[in-house]
C-alpha cells in the first residue's frame, strides 16, 4: 500500500528525472526471474531501482500493447532464455 512506503526527497536533476516512473511506463526485471508490470497512477513518481528496466512507450507504441507482447507466453520464454547468465 502506498501509504506504507518510505519516502525521501531527491533533487530534480535530469539524471534523477530519467529514472522517475511515469504512468504508462512498462517495467521489466533486469535480474532473476522475468517479471513485467505496468506503471499506474499510484506508482508514478517513484524512482526505478538498479534491478529494473524501464520501457517508455510513445505515440507509436502504446504501453498496453507493449505489456501484452512482453507477457505473451512465447515472448516470456524467449526473454527468459536471454536473461540466463
Amino acid at each position: 500500500r502506498l501509504e506504507e512506503l518510505d519516502t525521501l526527497s531527491l533533487p530534480r536533476t535530469p539524471q534523477v528525472e530519467r529514472f522517475r516512473l511515469r504512468e504508462g511506463d512498462v517495467v521489466v526485471s533486469a535480474r532473476g526471474q522475468l517479471k513485467v508490470g505496468a506503471v499506474g497512477m499510484e506508482q508514478a513518481g517513484a524512482i526505478a531501482g538498479p534491478n529494473l528496466m524501464v520501457l517508455r512507450p510513445n505515440e507509436r507504441l502504446k504501453g498496453p500493447l507493449l505489456l501484452a507482447h512482453l507477457r505473451h507466453k512465447e515472448t516470456e520464454a524467449m526473454l527468459q532464455r536471454q536473461f540466463v547468465g
